[in-house]
């Protein structure tokens, strides 16, 4: 069910994608996720949980869905899933992707292999 993957620096730029992922859809998606990112992180004080740390965000939408994953030093994976995604095993999947991903220092979007 996976469509596509982002690994984002924490400066908020794509340091990797999957392949076929342009590097216009890879900026835009940053900047997408890295929005999304700050709101889940923004939403713990609404829930009062005054010992939240940030590991993972998970929305679903009509057409699919959207994993945030944190990877390491403020960097985290975005990965996008087909509507009938098994989420618990795709956000386990990911969860033992990124060590890799992240000592990798995966760069240059759209470069097969990179995320």
């Amino acid at each position: 069910g996976a469509r596509h993957a982002v690994l984002l620096g924490s400066h908020g730029l794509p340091r990797g994608a999957t392949s076929g992922m342009g590097q216009d859809l890879a900026d835009t998606i940053s900047a997408a996720m890295t929005g999304i990112q700050a709101y889940s992180r923004a939403t713990a004080q609404f829930v009062g949980d005054p010992d939240f740390q940030w590991r993972q965000t998970v929305i679903e939408f009509e057409h699919g869905w959207i994993f945030l994953i944190a990877a390491g030093d403020g960097a985290f994976l975005a990965a996008s899933a087909a509507p009938d995604c098994d989420i618990d095993r795709f956000t386990a999947r990911l969860a033992d992707a990124v060590p890799s991903l992240a000592a990798s220092g995966a760069t240059g979007a759209g470069r097969s292999g990179d995320a």
